[in-house]
């Protein structure tokens, strides 16, 4: 079931170009997605670094929300 809806979740977010494709992902949860400069200065920080250290991977962002509802199932 939560595959389904960790699909379900991708599919909304318009990144399901074939999952099962052999490209790596990088997945971050419970990302900040309020007001707060220090929590879109921690996002970014995260970001930057993925893109620096692993260049070829895609990354997947999923805010508190997304990962509440994937982590219930």
């Amino acid at each position: 079931m939560a595959t389904s809806l960790f699909k379900e979740i991708l599919f909304r977010k318009k990144i399901t170009d074939d999952l099962n494709v052999g490209e790596r992902k990088i997945i971050i949860f419970d990302e900040a997605n309020n007001g707060n400069m220090g929590d879109q200065a921690i996002v970014y920080a995260q970001t930057e670094f993925i893109k620096k250290n692993f260049p070829t991977d895609r990354i997947l962002h999923f805010s508190i929300a997304e990962s509440i509802g994937i982590l219930k199932h």
